[in-house]
């Protein structure tokens, strides 16, 4: 948005999220060793972290500081890194590369890489739990939120549904369904779990959800428009582009992203940096 510094806001809390994470995690001394280095390889190379970039704003917007949700949103980070462990799994993917590295179970083995899942996740309950209790809000709902994000209700679900409809070709609305609970999911515990700690305004959080909703399906959208041609794993799945043509999904993503930024109108100028980060979800380039 015009006037708007979106390089230096996202890279100023970018950092902070960076630290916090390399905090959270073991030393790679810390036993078991090789667990403990596969967490933070998989977690510490590289990424955008706009889930937790948004749980942070959503504090921001209401009045808060960031530190009042840090711990949860580098939960939210955590168990990104262990569904990216675990998509790149022969099992799933197959994947060879992620974020131009090999992939986790490359480099330590499948069955430690399997294990640093399990560690990020039961970390990850446990920074919510603790972030919780210390605004004085109960951790069941933030737990039960982590755990509906996780589960049958959103990337298991998606990822379920992603293998099921690989070797047939998607329709519409099955892709939406995977999209919607594989990537999706995320995007809307980052606004769900920040709103139950400190205790948001329904209605606030409702403008939330549409627009965490609208902006994870348009972020696996152009995820799938750069990814096209470039991974193996990725040869013959069936994406938007292949329904709509490039052109057509580049068009769903300006919907997506108009959408989402509608939704914030009830916060006013407060939502500057979540409308700048919409736009660019809909233009990024890598």
């Amino acid at each position: 948005m015009a006037g708007f510094d979106l390089a230096t806001y996202l890279g100023e809390r970018k950092t902070f999220i960076e630290r916090q994470l390399d905090r959270l995690l073991p030393a790679e001394t810390e036993e078991p060793c090789e667990v403990s280095a596969a967490m933070r390889y998989g977690t510490l190379r590289g990424g955008k972290r706009l889930r937790p970039l948004m749980a942070l704003v959503v504090a921001e917007i209401n009045g808060f500081e960031q530190t009042d949700v840090s711990d949860a949103a580098c939960a939210i980070e955590l168990v990104h890194a262990a569904s990216l462990i675990l998509d790149d799994l022969p099992s799933m993917d197959d994947a060879r590369t992620r974020r131009g590295q090999p992939c986790t179970h490359l480099v330590f083995g499948e069955s430690t890489a399997v294990l640093a899942t399990m560690d990020l996740i039961a970390i990850a309950y446990r920074l919510v739990a603790d972030n919780a209790d210390r605004r004085g809000r109960p951790a069941a709902p933030v737990i039960a939120q982590l755990s509906n994000a996780i589960g049958h209700e959103g990337i298991v679900r998606g990822q379920h549904a992603d293998l099921t409809v690989r070797q047939k070709r998607a329709t519409l609305d099955q892709l939406t369904e995977i999209y919607t609970h594989k990537a999706a999911a995320l995007f809307l515990a980052a606004v769900r779990i920040p709103a139950s700690i400190l205790d948001i305004d329904p209605n606030k959080l409702q403008a939330l959800e549409a627009y965490a909703l609208n902006l994870g399906l348009a972020f696996q959208i152009t995820d799938d428009l750069l990814d096209a041609g470039h991974a193996p794993e990725d040869a013959g799945r069936t994406t938007f582009s292949t329904h709509l043509g490039v052109a057509g999904a580049e068009t769903r993503v300006r919907e997506l992203v108009a959408n989402a930024t509608a939704a914030l109108n009830v916060f006013g100028a407060e939502a500057a940096a979540l409308k700048a980060l919409a736009e660019y979800v809909g233009i990024r380039k890598q």
